[in-house]
């Protein structure tokens, strides 16, 4: 429709009447043909007059095109055809908004004639797939796309300028998380803000913007490419965010949140007129800035997760207008002096090396590094994402250099083995190593790798089967392994320790896994989805902290991955772990019947075990703390559990809101206290006695002899077994480990009675936790699990033996033993008696012997001097025994030894527990 307003003095001059009139009837038939068009297209046509107020010509404006919600589809067919018969035009505006009418087909013929818009582009709330304009050139207002929930492709590849700013969607709430293709591959500059939100499947920012040199206001990312939620896995971290020719911005904000890139590269900016805020990076770990030299406002990076490296960073502190804000890295390793100083990082870390920093991302980069390489046998960041590089051409950057301030290598979908060839001489890494999206990978090896500062991570390589850092010692970030199909073994012999968490998710044909020297990890330990990992007791043997929370589910369930060999027989078990921020099982169909935490006394967090229809036994009885306001104890859907009485925990140890005991059936036997809390009805679980074993040796054997047996009479070497007894106190931290292994497993059978050489350990559950730590790994994984509460304690000093099937067998036994009993301390007190008689006529020799105490409680000091200054029952100080003969040794405050049997030199000190050889005292 249009429109006609005329503004009429109250006294019209005759002249200025006629002189209208003859303007208008000298219109011409083509001018009002043309009117009828426009007014059919939405366009219009005005009066305009020159400087002087004169109306001097009727001056058509360039056309605009308006939609709205209420335009039909005839309407639109009939703005298509009049800009079919304009051809190439440039318009004044242009705008859908709120139009779910209008086709792929209508929208393409409404924008293929265009070259340019004066004012402002506006396509938003429509059901279109694509947007193509194919030639328009420039935006001389605002360009805005948003809200087209259903758009896929973005076409405007001749768009070079953008006047104002230029926005992808703009707002929450307004997503286009279909888009996979953007293409602006001629835009050069944007004289306001560039805006980028919401466009979760959107990837390849480095191809997408790669001519773009400025961009006047702020550039803006926000949550592009997060394909663990909108794309797909085989995106994940391939694709850069990468602005390859941006020089100078008005800004800088990045707010990954679930972005998937693993690179943030900006290699040519140079200048930020304002502040530069990037955050929630959690999978970058690779920030490029080598360029930048002037910020005016403020520097800001937090919640970057993984990143370890700011090395490859050119700002310095007189080039910072505001300040400079570090938050929330905790695995950045290495970083430019001034930044830690200036943002006061803590702990500090590392300064960077200096070296020359070597990034390939196109082959060009490639010829240009090969023709001028750097020299020496170290680099600083190392950072391939160029997909086409080889096994040979990655050997010719890395095969010579033995450390590297951080390594990652992502996208290069020709590279088979990284291998001895390519990193056979390093040695270290200073921040982290990335190994990602390398789809024909087969295997990793770094045979000289010894210390990594930051994270290592290997994943989603699909075809990668091993992975072998056979001489690695500690981590400073984290370890993780994610979504490697294939993936078969992974050997970290020798780490001891990994100061982030370690994750091992989505590997189900995993068999294998060495990390037996492992002490410690700082962080969370996952183990999700291996369904052929057993074994975990020898797994971990000697893991002792896990600082956040231990995370198994669905490890070992041979029913469906494994073998039914395996079914059952393998028990989920950390025989050394004392504490961990938390524990959660979801077992699911987990083959394992046992899970056993022998020593674990402390958890900082909630334990939940579920979904197993196969345990019957959960061991935790040196359990004493359940720390956190908010943490609970949750047993759920356990269903052939029948008992939890191997559950240690004290309800004064229960700091948490609840306890939650549901579909057990089975469940009889349970404390009182857990079901109270519980509200269930059980059986209360009858309580160990509160003695203590009569022999518990206080520390292990420092050594191990290979070829002893122990037997019933005194060995001359050390035993070759771990004494099986039951412990006291608190596991200690061991300060040495033992030269060898132990190669014997505590069974604790509860029939047998500790003797000279213990083989049985006493069936009594222990009332505190234990004072000794498992120092070595045992050979072999433990063979049963106590089943048996204790009635009893043992009674024989350990001097006296018995018999397993004696005890077993009632009224023979018992009179035997006593018999037995007697004969020993007949023979005992006649050489008692002759030492003494000795003692009184001895010669000056033997007073100068050392006179270690027989720690037997079958001797009374009282018994032979009423007036020692001792009391009723402690134990006598005997002569020195014959050469070659063995006797009990009192604890020596001083002593170095650990225990178990030892021989002791001439004038040695005593050990702190166990037999020894005693020789004579030579003059």
């Amino acid at each position: 429709r249009a429109h006609v307003c005329v503004l009429w003095y109250p006294i019209m001059r005759p002249s200025v009447m006629a002189f209208a009139t003859v303007m208008l009837l000298s219109l011409s038939r083509s001018a009002l043909a043309q009117a009828a068009i426009d007014s059919a297209s939405g366009v219009r046509g005005v009066l305009q007059t020159d400087a002087q107020g004169g109306v001097d010509r009727l001056r058509r404006q360039l056309p605009s095109i308006t939609i709205t919600s209420s335009t039909t589809a005839a309407v639109i067919n009939s703005m298509v055809s009049a800009a079919t018969a304009r051809g190439s035009t440039a318009l004044a505006s242009f705008s859908v908004v709120s139009n779910t009418a209008i086709t792929n087909t209508q929208l393409a013929g409404l924008l293929f004639s265009v070259t340019s818009v004066t004012g402002d582009f506006t396509v938003s709330g429509t059901t279109v797939t694509q947007l193509s304009a194919p030639n328009i050139t420039s935006i001389g207002g605002t360009m805005l796309i948003a809200n087209n929930r259903a758009l896929t492709t973005i076409g405007l590849p001749s768009l070079s300028t953008v006047t104002g700013s230029l926005n992808f969607n703009g707002c929450n709430g307004c997503q286009m998380h279909n888009v996979v293709t953007l293409s602006v591959n001629s835009l050069i500059s944007v004289q306001g803000g560039l805006n980028l939100q919401y466009m979760a499947k959107l990837t390849g920012l480095g191809t997408v913007f790669s001519q773009l040199r400025t961009v006047g206001g702020t550039l803006t990312i926000r949550t592009v490419n997060y394909a663990t939620r909108w794309g797909t896995s085989s995106t994940l971290g391939q694709l850069p965010i990468s602005f390859p020719a941006l020089t100078a911005t008005g800004g800088l904000s990045i707010i990954m949140n679930e972005i998937s890139s693993t690179i943030v590269s900006f290699p040519l900016l140079a200048s930020v007129s304002g502040s530069v805020s990037i955050s929630s990076g959690y999978r970058v770990n690779a920030l490029r800035l080598p360029s930048l030299t002037s910020v005016t406002g403020n520097f800001q990076l937090s919640s970057m997760t993984v990143l370890s490296s700011l090395c490859d960073f050119g700002l310095t502190a007189q080039g910072l207008g505001g300040t400079i804000r570090i938050a929330n890295l905790p695995l950045l390793a290495t970083a430019p002096a001034w930044v830690v100083t200036a943002a006061s990082i803590t702990p500090s870390p590392s300064v960077c090396s200096g070296n020359s920093h070597v990034n390939i991302a196109t082959a060009a980069e490639y010829t240009a590094y090969t023709q001028a390489p750097v020299a020496g046998a170290a680099l600083g960041d190392v950072v391939i994402t160029w997909s086409a590089i080889t096994n040979a051409q990655l050997a010719t950057i890395l095969s010579t250099r033995t450390q590297i301030d951080q390594l990652s290598i992502t996208g290069a979908t020709a590279i088979t083995a990284i291998d001895g060839s390519v990193l056979g001489r390093l040695t270290s890494i200073a921040g982290g190593l990335v190994i990602s999206n390398l789809p024909v990978l087969t295997s990793v090896v770094a045979p000289a790798l010894v210390t990594v500062g930051g994270a290592i991570r290997i994943e989603n390589c699909g075809t990668v089967t091993s992975a072998n850092f056979t001489a690695l010692t500690g981590v400073g970030a984290t370890v993780q392994l994610l979504n490697n199909g294939r993936f078969q073994g992974l050997d970290l012999r020798s780490l001891t320790t990994v100061n982030g968490s370690m994750v091992l998710n989505g590997m189900n044909n995993m068999a294998s896994l060495n990390v037996n020297s492992l002490v410690v990890v700082g962080g969370t330990l996952n183990l999700q989805y291996l369904a052929k990992l057993t074994g975990l007791g020898t797994v971990f043997s000697l893991l002792r902290t896990v600082g956040g929370p231990l995370v198994i589910r669905t490890v070992n369930y041979a029913t469906r991955w494994g073998t039914t060999a395996a079914l059952g027989r393998l028990p989920i078990s950390f025989p050394a772990l004392t504490s961990t921020g938390g524990l959660t099982m979801i077992m699911n169909e987990i083959s394992s019947t046992v899970i056993s935490f022998p020593y674990l006394v402390n958890v900082s967090g909630s334990i939940t075990i579920q979904s197993s229809s196969r345990v019957t036994a959960i061991q935790l009885q040196s359990l004493q703390s359940v720390s956190g306001t908010q943490s609970r104890i949750i047993i759920q859907s356990m269903s052939v559990l029948t008992s939890l009485c191997y559950f240690g925990l004290e309800q004064s140890g229960f700091q948490g809101s609840q306890v939650i005991i549901q579909s057990c059936p089975l469940l009889a036997r349970v404390p009182v206290w857990m079901s109270n809390a519980a509200r269930i009805t059980a059986t209360p679980c009858t309580r160990p006695p509160t003695a203590t074993p009569t022999f518990a040796p206080t520390s292990l054997p420092t050594t191990l002899d290979p070829t002893g047996s122990p037997t019933s009479t005194a060995p001359t070497r050390q035993p070759t077994t771990q004494p099986t007894f039951a412990p006291t106190q608190a596991p200690i931290v061991a300060t040495a480990q033992p030269s060898m292994q132990p190669t014997f497993t505590p069974t604790l059978n509860p029939t047998e009675t500790p003797t000279r050489s213990p083989t049985a350990t006493p069936t009594v559950t222990p009332t505190a936790a234990p004072t000794f730590f498992p120092t070595a790994r045992p050979t072999a994984s433990p063979t049963q699990i106590p089943t048996l509460t204790p009635t009893t304690m043992p009674t024989l000093s350990p001097t006296l033996t018995s018999s397993a099937s004696s005890a077993s067998n009632g009224g023979g036994g018992g009179s035997t033993l006593i018999v037995v009993g007697v004969v020993a301390l007949v023979v005992v007190l006649i050489a008692v008696t002759a030492a003494v008689l000795y003692r009184r006529s001895g010669s000056e020799a033997s007073s100068q012997r050392h006179e270690p105490a027989w720690n037997n409680p079958l001797y009374d000091a009282t018994e032979f001097d009423p007036n020692a200054d001792v009391m009723e029952g402690d134990y006598m100080d005997p002569i020195a025994g014959e050469e070659g003969a063995y006797m009990d040794i009192p604890i020596a405050e001083e002593s170095s030894a650990t225990g178990g049997y030892m021989d002791v030199p001439v004038d040695g000190e005593a050990g702190t527990s166990g037999y020894m050889d005693v020789n004579p005292v030579q003059e």
